[in-house]
């Protein structure tokens, strides 16, 4: 079946549509996708962001509350504040201070807590059974207030047990800045289309967010339905993602979903309309290109016809032919086939090498951080689906090769530690009842430079040379800190004791050219450090743990 070049190129103008729609229709798909992917993980960005915050400001009511519950006197002082005038508390108090040793004053003890948690916003303390309660707030140094005025729905509380009948006696209540968690909100995207709501066990409402997108209307939907008393939120209406914090309290995060289609939308619209206009504009071209390129092909095809004809000296006119190939074909008809196999030869070897080369090139250039990206992307997966020691794996092994693919010359000392710390723990993952760790650090010297991968070689040793997993006795252990100027590294372990002569061995020639069996990892550890550290020294003993100790030394 033979196609003319008119029907031909109408073929080729509907491909070209068809796969520019398609490539469209793929990329705003994929668009839309990665948006719903997005808010996913915005909501539990902003779960985990404030998990975190709630579970501080819960410590805070909970060591506030064990602290007034410490002794009975505690108790007996603040119960006296809240019952008598100031003169009287000021008597009772001295009193206490001649019979107990300890100094107690409330209002001065509770200014305390706001040096020792800034975050802290309020704190109320009252008694089951009394009418009076203690309400401060930063810089007011604290009063009396009726228990009704005082307690609150945005408040955490913590209950306060008297020691000397242990039973809950009153209630401490905290809250915390709302600043805070918005400076945190603010560094999520798409945390404009978030709504939040912090719930204890009885639908009631501590806290709740709104992003600066949720329209007024949504907002009054979303309060509709906490006034009801039951936060039963329609997944048809909204994006819902929730998370308990010990059994008490609730997050619940929700997107609207109008709202994400919406947004998804203005998204794909600009992909669909750049779609439309390349499509429009290449398909112009087309036109115009082969319009011009058949003209002139007919022109030669004519010559050759004439030629098929055995009119010899008919030659083509290459005076209006704009394309360089067709001149070139009109010039060169009878030889161009010959040159065109050895051009296509000899193009066709090039390209080989060339893929090759650029294959090559490519492979050495693939950034490394792809992986960790998708590692990420696995343990976020994992948390989503509750399994919190798989993500804890691929966390410790995602920070594990960010650590192997850094080009640094030098790093910190708790980076090392941390990354020897990665490398022992997917290990312990591996036989959990066989191995033991301890890593000792001085967190002064954390930020101590010393030349990348100069603690992990030692430590591997163990695993290759030491460790032995068919018994549950494995241990190793590194201890960092100062000694006056110096700096003192140990890594201990339990695996194999080496001979006197083995030690003598490996100790003497880290100072010399020799190369012992097994030790090159030790030596290239003590020329680096060497190299970029002062007044450095390295040692090799055996220890009382049936093991080898390895100490380094050097000035900070």
């Amino acid at each position: 079946m033979r196609l003319g070049f008119k029907r031909l190129m109408i073929y080729y103008g509907i491909a070209l549509a068809l796969f520019t729609t398609i490539g469209t229709l793929f990329f705003s798909i994929y668009s839309y996708r990665n948006f719903q992917q997005e808010l996913v993980l915005t909501q539990d960005y902003a779960i985990s962001q404030t998990t975190t915050l709630f579970n501080e400001n819960l410590n805070v009511a909970d060591s506030i509350s064990d602290y007034v519950s410490e002794n009975g006197e505690h108790i007996d002082n603040i119960r006296q504040y809240l019952q008598s005038s100031p003169a009287k508390y000021a008597s009772f108090t001295l009193d206490q201070t001649d019979r107990t040793g300890e100094y107690f004053n409330w209002p001065m003890t509770s200014q305390l807590f706001y040096i020792k948690h800034p975050n802290m916003e309020k704190l109320v303390i009252t008694f089951f059974n009394q009418y009076s309660a203690f309400k401060a707030e930063k810089g007011n140094g604290g009063y009396k207030t009726s228990a009704k005025k005082a307690l609150s729905n945005d408040l955490i509380y913590s209950p306060i047990v008297d020691p000397r009948i242990q039973s809950a006696v009153g209630l401490v209540g905290t809250s915390f800045k709302k600043e805070v968690l918005l400076n945190k909100f603010r560094n999520i995207n798409n945390h404009k289309y978030l709504s939040m709501l912090i719930v204890n066990t009885d639908d009631r409402i501590l806290y709740k967010y709104f992003g600066k997108s949720v329209t007024k209307e949504q907002r009054n939907h979303i309060k509709n339905i906490v006034s009801k008393g039951h936060l039963n939120f329609s997944p048809h209406e909204y994006l819902i993602r929730s998370s308990w914090i010990d059994d008490d309290y609730r997050i619940i995060t929700l997107i609207p979903k109008n709202v994400s289609l919406t947004a998804s939308l203005n998204r794909i619209l600009p992909i669909a309309l750049s779609g439309i206009l390349v499509e429009v504009l290449l398909v112009v071209i087309f036109v115009f290109t082969f319009k011009s390129y058949r003209r002139q092909l007919d022109a030669i095809i004519k010559t050759t016809r004439q030629v098929s004809e055995n009119h010899l000296n008919v030659r083509v006119s290459s005076d209006n032919l704009v394309y360089d190939d067709l001149a070139d074909l009109s010039t060169n008809i009878d030889s161009m086939l010959d040159a065109i196999k050895r051009y296509i030869n000899e193009v066709y070897q090039i390209k080989i090498l060339q893929q090759e080369t650029q294959m090559k090139a490519l492979q050495s250039q693939i950034n490394p951080h792809f992986m960790a990206n998708t590692l990420e992307y696995i343990r976020m997966a994992a948390l989503d689906i509750g399994a919190r020691d798989l993500a804890k794996v691929v966390y410790n092994f995602a920070a594990l090769l960010r650590g192997n693919v850094d080009n640094k010359v030098m790093s910190t000392l708790k980076q090392e530690v941390d990354l020897v710390k990665n490398y022992i723990y997917l290990y312990q993952v591996r036989f959990p009842d066989k191995l033991a760790y301890q890593i000792k650090f001085d967190p002064q010297i954390s930020q101590i430079e010393i030349p990348r991968f100069s603690l992990q070689p030692i430590v591997e040793n163990y695993f290759v040379h030491g460790v032995d997993f068919t018994n549950a006795m494995n241990a190793i252990e590194i201890n960092a800190r100062k000694i006056e100027n110096r700096i003192v590294i140990d890594i201990i372990d339990n695996g194999h004791p080496m001979s006197e002569e083995r030690l003598q061995e490996i100790n003497s020639y880290f100072t010399t050219d020799e190369i012992v069996a097994n030790s090159v990892g030790l030596r290239n550890v003590y020329l680096r450090m060497a190299n970029y550290t002062k007044n450095f020294e390295m040692k090799i003993a055996n220890n009382q743990y049936d093991g080898v100790t390895v100490t380094m030394f050097f000035d900070v």
